[in-house]
């Protein structure tokens, strides 16, 4: 009766220790068992891969603000119209002062013919 007792008590835990030791047996013969010094380089390269991340999240931050002040399609469309506008404004301003050079030029022909009579 006392050893059923005492396996009822004790049975959960010597078989979680029995377990722990057989994986460090394992753990131990197999190779993949880390030292401290594994384990600092290990986080030493964590450290790494957490300056790396920093230096990619601040160029991303970088390159949304950029593109937060480029202009969108509705932008370029109404850029578009009102170069369109400007062309049509410099060939109609052209065309006027053709008029007007030739209204000059009447002038002054008549002004030399008046002048030579």
């Amino acid at each position: 009766m006392e050893v059923g007792k005492f396996l009822k008590e004790w049975a959960t835990p010597i078989f979680i220790a029995a377990q722990f030791i057989m994986n460090v047996l394992v753990l131990k013969l197999t190779g993949k068992f880390a030292t401290r010094v594994e384990l600092k380089a290990q986080a030493e390269r964590i450290d790494g891969h957490d300056s790396k991340i920093g230096k990619v999240e601040d160029r991303v931050l970088v390159v949304e603000t950029e593109m937060e002040n480029m202009p969108n399609s509705k932008d370029l469309c109404d850029l578009t119209s009102a170069l369109t506008g400007i062309q049509r404004d410099i060939v109609n301003s052209a065309q006027t002062d053709e008029k007007f050079s030739r209204a000059i030029n009447r002038i002054e022909n008549y002004l030399l013919q008046k002048g030579e009579s």
